[in-house]
């Protein structure tokens, strides 16, 4: 995208933070809900409270080692190179199309459940070619669209929510214990980390980085409202066939559910097309006009329309594919953030050596993650936090090895 294009479409924080805090997602709202079922309504609020605020540092370390103009993929490319940056763009596609068609597929299934239509293939389709062409026009408009989408969509949201905490019983939080669950924080980061590494693709429509880091303020406190009075009302009964949701008439039951669902749907899914526009854009050079928006929205229904709605996400090959790609893009942000750090200590190493050891420390440890995913069974958790550990240990014995080769040419 241009620079003239840019200052067009420039975003105020408080509009910024708006639009990326209605855009959780439906399914990372049921995620937070389904916590409440294994560590408890307290522990699942401690840790959504915390890992919000982890993954708003980190979002804050990405933004602020970007140039303020720069997308996600020239932000690597800054830092890793063309070529590594031209890689990450090939996994930034179809990882966010993967993204879109996971929406698509929680936010079917949540309408099968409301209208009572079972798990019947014909009508998931139906619902999800519908949902796909809305977001396919929608998304011709580009970042207005998406400015637009989330700003009448955050009122909608904050109505919807407070008319569920008002109907839902309070008591439990008086008589939940409250500690805290490693797994749980965990799941709580995973569950948008990817997203916070591609933040720069929104924020570069800021004026200044202290806009910038103001509307990751106003994203993170938003996630945590949503993710938390969603685990008040237990949302995720929703996916148990719990048709009275908000324990009124069944009709405004219905209505208010589908709003909810809808809402929460185009938000996040315009984001997930803009998310994967970097990557087009650093591919496609003469491509990129408005219309690649659609382009990406079709190529995300045409994958939606091939998955059978009756398996299980995370066992088929989509999710399998879905938890690698997500890998590459965390540990690729790790990279980022940890080269930043050296950068702050180290002052003398060439910038051709920093981004061919960056290249490496990454591939190194995406190796080893997939290793560990695909051959020794470890779960997508397990396997993000091992390639993580390889990364730092890279680092760790290349700074080492790197600054005493450096000090002993520098002897006097």
């Amino acid at each position: 995208m241009s620079s003239s294009n840019l200052i067009e479409n420039k975003l105020g924080p408080i509009q910024l933070g708006i639009i990326l805090g209605t855009s959780l997602g439906i399914t990372s709202m049921v995620v937070g809900s389904q916590l409440v079922q294994s560590i408890g309504m307290g522990s699942a609020i401690v840790v959504s409270l915390i890992g919000n605020l982890v993954l708003w540092l980190i979002g804050l370390s990405i933004v602020s080692m970007a140039k303020q103009k720069n997308d996600a993929i020239q932000n690597i490319k800054g830092y890793l190179g063309n070529k590594t940056g031209l890689l990450a763009a090939v996994i930034l596609i179809p990882a966010c199309i993967i993204w879109y068609v996971f929406q698509m597929q929680s936010a079917v299934v949540l309408f099968l459940n409301i209208f009572s239509l079972g798990e019947h293939n014909i009508y998931g389709l139906k619902i999800g070619v519908i949902l796909g062409v809305l977001i396919t026009i929608l998304s011709i408009g580009g970042i207005k669209s998406i400015k637009w989408v989330g700003l009448i969509g955050f009122p909608i949201l904050i109505l919807i929510t407070i008319f569920s905490l008002f109907h839902s019983s309070k008591d439990i939080l008086f008589e939940t214990q409250y500690s805290f669950s490693y797994f749980g924080l965990i799941t709580i980061i995973y569950s948008w980390l990817a997203g916070y590494m591609n933040v720069p693709t929104f924020t570069r429509h800021c004026e200044s980085k202290a806009d910038a880091y103001l509307a990751l303020s106003i994203m993170a406190i938003l996630h945590t409202i949503f993710q938390i009075s969603m685990m008040i009302v237990r949302i995720d009964y929703l996916l148990s066939g719990n048709h009275n949701f908000f324990g009124v008439g069944s009709v405004l039951n219905d209505f208010l559910v589908g709003l909810l669902i809808l809402t929460s749907f185009l938000s996040i899914n315009l984001i997930n097309v803009y998310f994967s526009s970097a990557g087009w854009d650093a591919i496609f050079l003469k491509l990129n006009g408005r219309y690649k928006y659609p382009i990406i929205s079709l190529l995300g229904m045409a994958v939606f329309l091939f998955y059978p709605l009756s398996s299980g996400f995370w066992g088929s090959p989509v999710g399998i594919t879905e938890n690698f790609l997500t890998i590459l893009i965390v540990n690729l942000g790790v990279v980022l953030i940890v080269n930043a750090l050296i950068r702050i200590i180290v002052k003398h190493r060439p910038r051709s050596f920093i981004k061919f050891w960056n290249s490496v420390c990454w591939l190194v440890g995406l190796m080893v993650a997939s290793w560990f995913q695909f051959f020794r069974d470890y779960n997508s958790h397990e396997s993000l936090l091992v390639g993580i550990f390889t990364i730092l240990l890279a680092f760790l014995v290349l700074f080492f090895v790197e600054e005493t080769v450096w000090s002993i040419k520098n002897l006097e």
